[in-house]
């Protein structure tokens, strides 16, 4: 028997306050029947556990035990607490280290799903589910390796030598499509409705099942990071504010059906703009220079003051480039340099699903500056050098003839291979990201 519990969820109440649960997956010894168990703690820190709720994988129906948690009373918590389950469920499966047949096969039958069957009068179940990404693809096996671990140069120790550490990812979805399932029986009837919701995972929660060997690679010449953000002109001019205004309460009252107050709103604005001021010609000209499309005011002499300011448009995202060159010296360092290309083409290959309807991503890379010190399976973090998040490889170029001529050695490898690289990040780079408790330890991001 294997078992293994989630991380704990902090779930904010509607009505304030937090529930805090994780979920146990229980495995048998036969490795096929699965159970799970829903936590609940007093506290972030699992404090006075108890089990509130239990999923069998022989009916698939999440039950709430009755009388364990005040928490579990009220169907909006329940709700929230099936809401989470849903992710705890694939955080404890990657925590059992199990292929990827046998966590397909957990997960199916931990997906719980309705049971009208016993529904009694006024009764009503609330199931999840998410929209499958398992689609099936064609050649999605694992990498070929010999080893777990590649690295050039092949014969060179860890110690004292730092490193570029890449490791592929299986690409996990941005987001989370969800189906709730709302089923109520009624005057003797059964009825069900659905509601579909998007949610948002994040880049750090995408990191999970490992794709073929740990690559180790020397530092580059050049190592760097440019950090942009966007910022651009904006213009909000005197007229523009007034109607501006005007229209946030025209459409709340359109939103609330008092058509007629939304367009009072707009008369009163120009009304304002043009009654005793003296300057209603002037606005006159530039509405009537807008509506002919010349600039009538700006051929009296006049602009009206565009109000100019540089505002924050947005995030941007980060790009890494490396420059290699590898030149084996014997037939092993050479059949390693060919792994190490050979995997990084496989993993970052599109994907085709049977049928070839559907096309999925390829794999993602987490890259990691390997300072000085300790074994390849040891790697220390560069304490000097920014982190990266995980990142997906956009370009990768291959020379085989980087010195301008074709040479190879008598087993037909080249004398030497020159590969390209460009990874770009798959998320912005955030402030609390930058955690200042860590400044004196490590660069950053």
């Amino acid at each position: 028997m294997a078992e293994t519990t989630s991380g704990i969820n902090q779930i904010p109440k509607p009505g304030g306050g937090f529930i805090y649960t994780a979920t146990k997956v229980i495995q048998d010894a036969d490795g096929k029947s699965v159970s799970a168990q829903i936590i609940e703690y007093s506290d972030g820190k699992k404090t006075s556990e108890k089990v509130i709720a239990e999923i069998s994988g022989t009916d698939n129906v999440l039950t709430f035990l009755e009388g364990k948690s005040d928490n579990t009373e009220t169907l909006e918590n329940q709700i929230l607490i099936q809401k989470a389950y849903r992710n705890q469920v694939d955080d404890a499966i990657n925590k059992l280290n199990v292929s990827e047949e046998s966590r397909k096969n957990i997960l199916s039958q931990l997906n719980n799903k309705n049971n009208t069957a016993g529904l009694s009068e006024g009764q009503t179940i609330t199931s999840f589910s998410t929209i499958s990404s398992d689609i099936e693809v064609i050649g999605d096996d694992e990498v070929n390796s010999s080893s777990e671990l590649l690295r050039y140069p092949i014969n060179q120790s860890s110690e004292n030598y730092d490193f570029i550490k890449i490791q592929a990812f299986r690409y996990v979805p941005d987001i989370n499509i969800t189906r709730t399932t709302t089923t109520t029986r009624k005057d003797g009837k059964v009825t069900s409705s659905d509601k579909y919701d998007v949610e948002l995972q994040g880049a750090g929660r995408r990191i999970t099942e490992t794709v073929g060997p740990q690559i180790f690679l020397p530092m580059t010449p050049t190592i760097s990071e440019t950090n942009n953000i966007g910022w651009g002109e904006d213009r909000l001019n005197p007229i523009q504010r007034q109607f501006g205004a005007a229209a946030i309460g025209s459409i709340n009252d359109i939103a609330s059906g008092n058509f007629s107050s939304a367009i009072g709103k707009q008369i009163e604005a120009a009304r304002e703009l043009t009654g005793g001021s003296g300057l209603g010609p002037f606005i006159s000209a530039y509405f009537a220079g807008q509506a002919v499309g010349a600039n009538l005011l700006g051929r009296a002499g006049l602009v009206v003051n565009p109000n100019l300011e540089l505002l924050f448009t947005g995030p941007k995202l980060r790009s890494f480039k490396y420059d290699f060159t590898f030149t084996p010296r014997d037939p092993r360092e050479a059949s390693e340099i060919r792994e190490i290309i050979k995997v990084f083409k496989k993993t970052m290959a599109v994907k085709r699903a049977k049928g070839n309807l559907f096309l999925k991503p390829p794999d993602i890379y987490k890259i990691k500056y390997v300072f000085n010190g300790g074994e390849f399976n040891d790697e220390k973090e560069h304490p000097f050098l920014n982190k990266i998040k995980p990142c997906a490889l956009t370009s990768f170029n291959v020379n085989y003839a980087p010195d301008g001529s074709y040479m190879t050695y008598q087993n037909g490898s080249m004398t030497s291979y020159q590969v390209s690289m460009v990874f770009d990040e798959l998320e912005p780079i955030y402030s609390d990201d930058q955690d200042s408790r860590t400044a004196t330890s490590t660069m950053g991001f």
